[in-house]
């Protein structure tokens, strides 16, 4: 058995780059990988190709698992997967990306088929294929605070990381949102990518994690992407420090006073309280 940790990545800007060839697709943006994620272990045995995955114990049908983990298992085994997911799924945490992420890792280091990278190609091929994200896998490959200046994974996309905070509070405050839905909505995509230019011609000019709060709570309001429960807990939070939307969710993410900030969101909403991760996906 073989086992893999991915971490969190909260999304504070972002645009939608469609591409027929999925390496380019994805997006450009801004925002942090968090030492909460998905830790996922992996056993095979000879059998008759069958692939099974469970989510926190439970049987999942877990899509974006599921084709990450085809694109990369050999033939003649069967599958045994174990994801434990340690923050909400639709809240824009990007669990989705860390679980096949953690899941394709897993199988190239079981059976040494194919390389780190392949690993990391197939996870975001099947989140864009399955219309969970664009650009989480980029950015939790590499972990820290991140700016992903062209879209796509590498050698095709861009991850630099900016310097920053230790601390991250995210707060769940309304029910989860479909990534797939809004996505797929052109009538926002317009001004969802003219917004996110701009906030990457901003934080490109002042990088660092103070201006990506900034330019990410000019994005959300600029976009309408922000519901108005949302819009109450990142103004609580702004009292005390700096806050955004996690995109894409009814959930936000800030930092400063942690202990202050804490009070005031619990009044309306689940807090969890994370540090940033660096270390990007590895073994475990």
């Amino acid at each position: 058995m073989v086992k893999f940790f991915s971490p969190a990545h909260v999304s504070g800007f972002f645009s939608i780059h469609e591409d027929s060839d999925l390496l380019r697709m994805g997006s450009i943006g801004g925002g942090i990988c968090l030492s909460s994620g998905v830790i996922t272990s992996a056993s095979a045995v000879k059998g008759k190709e069958k692939v099974e995955i469970f989510i926190n114990g439970i049987p999942s049908n877990a899509p974006v698992s599921r084709m990450a983990a085809s694109k990369l298992m050999p033939d003649g085994y069967d599958l045994t997967i174990r994801s434990e997911i340690q923050l909400p799924i639709g809240q824009g945490f990007g669990m989705s990306g860390a679980g096949a992420l953690t899941t394709a890792m897993a199988i190239v280091d079981l059976f040494g088929n194919f390389t780190k990278g392949e690993a990391i190609r197939a996870a975001h091929e099947a989140e864009v294929e399955q219309r969970t994200g664009l650009g989480d896998i980029a950015a939790q490959s590499v972990g820290g605070a991140v700016i992903r200046s062209r879209p796509g994974i590498p050698p095709f996309g861009s991850v630099e990381r900016i310097d920053g905070t230790e601390e991250i509070l995210l707060a769940v405050i309304g029910e989860p949102l479909s990534t797939r839905g809004i996505l797929g909505d052109l009538g926002k995509r317009d001004l969802i990518n003219k917004a996110a230019l701009d906030a990457l011609a901003s934080l490109s000019h002042e990088r660092s994690v103070e201006k990506l709060f900034q330019v990410s709570y000019e994005f959300a309001t600029r976009t309408c992407l922000i519901s108005p429960e949302v819009q109450r807990g990142v103004l609580e939070a702004r009292k005390h420090g700096l806050a955004s939307q996690a995109m894409l969710g009814n959930s936000l993410f800030a930092m400063g006073d942690m202990e202050k900030m804490a009070g005031a969101l619990g009044e309306i909403g689940k807090v969890y309280r994370c540090s940033v991760d660096r270390g990007g996906a590895r073994e475990w």
